[in-house]
């Protein structure tokens, strides 16, 4: 978690030099408003600021921000942070609670109670109760009252049974426990936990649930350990798979390098692991690396390893080519390395030996190579973004993945063999798959291919609440695409954004636009960010916001 959303450079005069901001969430609501006072008094953004103090609270547009102020001979920095409303948090976690929750002060006047106790209690939802006294709510006897007996011994009162009227006259059932609160050893006040006939046997009712898919799923425990993937992970019975399959394995037992080529989301690692685990150097390491991970300033020192001295703080550091000797090492977007560390990648491969940053001494390797490319090699080499001297090298055989939109007839066994190996994680008995989902799925692109519809499975597991999964337990804007398309020009039927909030409709245009962009690039953030105008960060927020995933 950020220690602050945002940073403040002021100047000696007390202008706004610069925002850094720390937290995607809070840039993405406020930077492009607050980025107008760049080089305006900072008094301009909070006119309440007091620069006699190093902390505390400003405020602006009713909003609260906790911030701390650094002073430099330069001027001046403000670290903010959003200011939680800790009490509607609370409130909002009680309300959760299935059973009847009330709090009292010490002189039994009720501070707080969820709409589970005034569903128990028969209280209408429009009467205003708090502050009142537990006396003035209820008919009851003092000498029983659960909440008064705590109070006055100081000491909880557990599971009481309680039958008493409220001032509208409604009879109450209920069983209750009460625990004293203490502030500085000195009693505050009672928490009250409320159950009724109701309330249990709606918990029966879940538990039995859970019991029943506990004892379903008992048999079906993953392995203690996952040990990599293999042939038997590839699920899929369609030509296009079978016939990646069958290429995969008969070149494994080789020694020859190989060139993945498909969409993100297609499985290139599953088909890398298991052309290692299916060869000769199957007991020996598979090492992989994005290449799209790791900044151009730090991947040679990944690769060759680094010599004590070679730098300011270097150390002696095992390269990737050391670690993976003797067995495979898996170069995924391999078109996201650069030129220049293509052509040193192309030596090692050529000469078989390698020296570290700052070392003096070679040192031999031997390493198969497998690679992955999202695009297709051709515009790739057409675009000089991919050396021909190194596709070359590591091309020697060429696998072509299917995105998941040309082998559709897959989609079900993906999907049942997903469930089945994740189902475990929930507390659930999930027995199918809805025939409208399957028919979904076969209608739906899948840009993110098998890592979408994972994706997509998961959240399904999440919310899904009985034996089947049903369109309405899948994310917003899968069930979105089933709806119907607007009528062209001159029909009539109503814009569907007519009957949306605008931010809905924003998020909607917003989410589309990034899955079309970061389609076309492959899957490529850093070339997706760069054609949108954001940073990487920036984009890789929204995607996270969208459930994008890649």
């Amino acid at each position: 978690m950020n220690m602050a959303d945002v940073a403040i450079a002021l100047d000696r005069e007390k202008r706004i030099q610069s925002f850094e901001w720390m937290d995607m969430a809070a840039k993405s609501s406020c930077a492009h408003i607050w980025s107008s006072f760049l080089h305006q008094p900072f008094s301009v953004l909070f006119p309440q600021a007091d620069f006699s103090r190093n902390q505390g609270e400003l405020s602006r547009n009713g909003e609260l921000y906790d911030f701390l102020r650094w002073d430099s001979g330069n001027g001046m920095v403000y670290y903010l942070k959003k200011h939680t409303d800790v009490n509607f948090l609370y409130q909002s976690a009680l309300e959760r609670v299935t059973d009847g929750v009330q709090i009292y002060d010490k002189d039994a006047c009720l501070v707080y109670l969820n709409e589970n106790s005034r569903k128990i209690s028969d209280i209408p939802d429009g009467l205003s109760v708090r502050g009142k006294h537990l006396l003035d709510m209820y008919d009851l006897d003092e000498s029983i009252s659960t909440v008064l007996t705590c109070l006055r011994t100081a000491a909880p009162v557990l599971n009481r049974f309680d039958t008493f009227k409220t001032t509208t006259g409604s009879g109450v059932a209920s069983v209750n426990t009460a625990y004293p609160i203490f502030q500085n050893k000195e009693l505050a006040g009672v928490v009250v936990f409320e159950q009724n006939l109701e309330v249990i046997q709606a918990q029966i009712a879940w538990l039995e649930k859970i019991r029943a898919a506990l004892t379903d799923q008992e048999e079906k425990l993953p392995p203690a350990r996952f040990s990599g993937y293999t042939f038997n992970n590839i699920i899929g019975t369609s030509q296009k798979i079978a016939d990646a399959i069958n290429l995969a394995k008969r070149v494994a037992a080789q020694n020859s390098s190989v060139l993945l080529v498909g969409e993100t989301g297609t499985g290139k690692e599953v088909f890398a692991q298991s052309i290692h685990r299916f060869s000769l150097r199957k007991d020996k390491k598979f090492v992989a690396i994005n290449c799209a991970a790791i900044p151009d300033t730090l991947i040679e020192g990944v690769f060759f390893g680094t010599q004590k001295g070679a730098f300011t703080g270097s150390t002696n550091s095992v390269g990737l080519l050391e670690e993976a000797d003797g067995g495979t090492l898996f170069l995924d977007e391999l078109n996201s390395m650069s030129l220049s560390m293509q052509s040193k990648l192309l030596r090692v491969i050529q000469e078989g030996t390698f020296r570290r940053i700052g070392g003096s001494q070679d040192k031999k390797t031997d390493i198969r190579f497998i690679s992955s490319c999202n695009e297709p090699p051709a515009q790739l080499l057409k675009n000089n973004v991919l050396r021909k001297d190194l596709y070359y090298r590591l091309s020697t055989v060429t696998i072509d993945l299917p995105p998941l939109r040309e082998h559709p007839e897959d989609i079900p066994l993906l999907a049942e063999d997903y469930i089945s190996a994740k189902a475990y994680k929930y507390a659930k008995s999930i027995e199918s798959i809805g025939s409208d989902v399957i028919a979904l799925f076969s209608r739906y692109s899948w840009p993110g291919n098998v890592r979408e519809l994972h994706n997509v499975l998961d959240f399904a597991l999440n919310v899904v609440d009985g034996p089947v999964i049903g369109v309405a337990h899948l994310p917003r804007y899968l069930q979105d695409t089933q709806k119907p398309q607007m009528l062209s020009a001159g029909e009539h039927q109503e814009e569907s954004w007519l009957h949306q909030d605008l931010q809905y409709t924003i998020d909607a245009y917003e989410s589309q636009v990034l899955r079309a962009v970061l389609e076309y690039y492959g899957g490529n953030i850093t070339r997706a960010a760069d054609s949108l105008g954001l940073r990487r960060q920036s984009l890789q927020y929204r995607m996270k916001k969208y459930g994008i995933i890649q």
